[in-house]
């Protein structure tokens, strides 16, 4: 194994060959393989395992069987059996398995050391490109968004699909809690069409210019605030500011054109020292420019 910097990259090569081995006698395995692990047979980190994982594919899209003898074949065929580590070596990997019984654990492990070897090899490239000063950081910063985000969508797209039954057994055991998932609406009219806002649903304001889209927004975070609930507002256009100024003016009930032309007077002053629905309120307002945060999974990351 390949040192970097001294260490050897993270690997599961034990897990890889019980791995290999069960996929060459149980002809249901090549499905959960390719189902955690995908078709990229870089998640191996023995040269031998990528190699067999390799043709494995190439026979199951070919929809030839899949045992011992075809591999073989298969490697012989594309001159790679001698890098697979020959035929004896395949042999004796099926030996001492009975079953695929651990299958989805040993492919588990062997994943997430794949995944710590991908960390290790972007964060050691953007090291290398922080220290060239001629890339521009903000270049930097978004390969990093990137490149993280590409890790989340391979990690989401190992979560479970829920069956008919399990989604079936789930809509009965919140009908018997008789609990509303979701955070109430602070307007009520609202309250009454959505039933409040819902986790996982994506909700669009829409109106024309100047009819009040970002007074409701507004209003709603913090009502959600106060209920102790954190609530994250990403602004493209105001400043966190100009908006901080319209929810002190809708809560103290103090004209906003006073904030914006600074004309406050002594009774709104003393309103303002009053109040203390702002303290420790788990609000936070973020302005973003469109130019640098201009996707939904970058906002996520």
């Amino acid at each position: 194994m390949e040192q970097i910097n001294g260490k050897l990259p993270p690997s599961e090569v034990d897990f890889e060959r019980l791995i290999i081995g069960t996929l060459l006698i149980d002809r249901k395995a090549i499905d959960v393989c390719i189902k955690r692990l995908g078709r990229n047979s870089e998640v191996f980190y023995d040269q031998r395992h990528v190699e067999i994982y390799t043709a494995v594919q190439k026979l199951k899209e070919s929809d030839i069987p899949i045992d011992m003898i075809t591999v073989i074949q298969e490697l012989k065929r594309t001159d790679k059996l001698a890098i697979a580590g020959g035929d004896h070596y395949i042999i004796n990997l099926t030996l001492g398995i009975s079953s695929s019984a651990h299958l989805d654990y040993h492919v588990m492990a062997v994943w997430q050391s794949y995944l710590r070897r991908r960390l290790i090899s972007i964060c050691a490239n953007l090291i290398d490109d922080a220290y060239n000063k001629t890339d521009s950081t903000l270049d930097i910063f978004t390969k990093l968004q990137t490149k993280v985000f590409e890790i989340e969508e391979e990690i989401a797209s190992q979560q479970e699909t829920p069956t008919a039954q399990h989604l079936f057994q789930q809509v009965i055991e919140q009908q018997k809690q008789n609990v509303i998932p979701g955070v109430p609406c602070k307007n009520r009219d609202i309250q009454f069409r959505i039933n409040g806002w819902r986790n996982g649903s994506l909700v669009v304001i829409g109106a024309r210019p100047a009819m009040g889209k970002t007074a409701f927004v507004l209003d709603e975070a913090l009502g959600i605030a106060k209920q102790g609930n954190p609530v994250a507002f990403v602004s493209f256009e105001m400043s966190a500011v100009e908006l901080q100024e319209r929810q002190m003016a809708n809560e103290l009930e103090i004209n906003g054109t006073k904030f914006r032309d600074r004309q406050l007077s002594d009774q709104d002053w003393q309103r303002i020292y009053q109040c203390s629905t702002f303290e420790n309120l788990p609000l936070y307002i973020i302005e973003e420019k469109p130019s640098i945060l201009n996707s939904i999974g970058q906002l996520l990351s």
